[in-house]
């Protein structure tokens, strides 16, 4: 089963391409700016319930990184927690992104860092 690539916006399809938010495909300009909107706007949106007690329900929604290759200067953090699961695309190479889920007190964080290792 393939990935199917959705073209839409937020509003209408529950999708935010993380470029249309200013995010540089090519890696070559900081994209953390852009990411870190595109997560303060899917925990500030709509929700369809909870999915139960204390976590909500967003209804699907996709943040799509469209293919490219961003440049992050410093760890990602959702600004808020209860906002569902989080599922990482199945064609994402496992063995180039290391996603980290860290618990302080009250506050959830979300990392991810890219991994360089030798493809052998």
């Amino acid at each position: 089963m393939g990935y199917r690539h959705v073209l839409g916006t937020a509003q209408s399809a529950g999708v935010y391409h993380v470029s249309n938010y200013g995010a540089d495909p090519t890696g070559k300009m900081d994209s953390t700016e852009a990411l870190l909107k595109v997560f303060t706007e899917v925990a500030n949106g709509a929700s369809n319930g909870v999915l139960m007690e204390g976590i909500s329900n967003l209804g699907g929604v996709e943040i799509s990184l469209d293919g490219g290759d961003y440049l992050i200067s410093r760890p990602l953090m959702f600004p808020k927690t209860g906002l569902g699961n989080i599922l990482v695309c199945p064609s994402l190479p496992f063995f180039m992104y290391l996603f980290v889920y860290t618990l302080f007190l009250n506050c959830s964080s979300y990392f991810f860092h890219q991994l360089n290792l030798p493809l052998t």
